[in-house]
């Protein structure tokens, strides 16, 4: 675990996408997932196609708190509200 707290923001997006294409998003996990973010982007880190058309889009944001700090309900419901 302290690998990832200790890892670069990029990696931990990459991270981030890879879980998620195991996880079933997206329609292939070699060619659906495109990182698009860096540090301090403001903006999204990344995107998988969950088509071939690339019509249906899953945009991700990764955020990686530390280990002391816990994600707020408040956190959350600005996340929905985004």
């Amino acid at each position: 675990m302290d690998g990832i707290y200790n890892s670069d923001p990029g990696f931990f997006e990459k991270l981030v996408m890879k879980l998620l294409l195991t996880m079933g998003y997206g329609w292939d996990n070699e060619k659906s997932a495109i990182h698009v973010g860096g540090p301090n982007d403001k903006g999204i880190d990344g995107v998988i196609s969950q088509d071939q058309l690339g019509l249906e889009k899953v945009y991700i944001q990764a955020k990686r708190y530390a280990k002391d700090n816990k994600v707020t309900q408040s956190e959350i419901q600005k996340f929905i509200g985004a």
